[in-house]
């Protein structure tokens, strides 16, 4: 889709050329949520540069399930937040990088990080829930149950 894949490195390379270019002086920060994607550009004097939004779909293959394709929508979104926030002055100067996400969510990688499977979105989805209250009433005490 944009040219990079989940398991590339070059991001660093390609948008972040930390210590090139002049002295660091540009943070970036970007959350991948449920249904969008935020992210800020601030310098050292903790100011605002440049925010930017990108919405996404939340997916429910079936009742009760709540499911990311992360390539599609975290790797995808994140390189637009990056295209989006930095420019050629900018890219060069970035410090530091902060990613946050949507937790806990169960992604299951083969041995080069690759997905298996779209993500299942912990919180939401409740495939699971039969399975959750029997196991709860096996491990707890009745009495600390609510």
């Amino acid at each position: 889709m944009y040219g990079l894949s989940w398991s590339e490195s070059s991001l660093c390379g390609k948008f972040l050329l930390m210590g090139k270019g002049g002295s660091l002086q540009y943070f970036l920060g970007i959350d991948i949520g449920t249904y969008e994607s935020k992210g800020c550009l601030i310098n050292e004097k903790l100011e605002v540069i440049k925010t930017a939004t990108i919405s996404h779909e939340l997916s429910i293959p079936k009742p009760g399930w709540a499911e990311h394709d992360a390539e599609k929508i975290w790797w995808a979104d994140f390189v637009r937040l990056c295209h989006k926030l930095l420019d050629q002055r900018t890219r060069k100067r970035v410090a530091a990088v902060g990613c946050s996400a949507i937790a806990p969510t169960m992604l299951p990688v083969d041995h080069h990080g690759i997905p298996l499977r779209p993500a299942i979105l912990y919180g939401i989805d409740t495939r699971a829930r039969c399975e959750t209250v029997s196991y709860t009433h096996l491990t707890l005490p009745t009495s600390d149950l609510v």
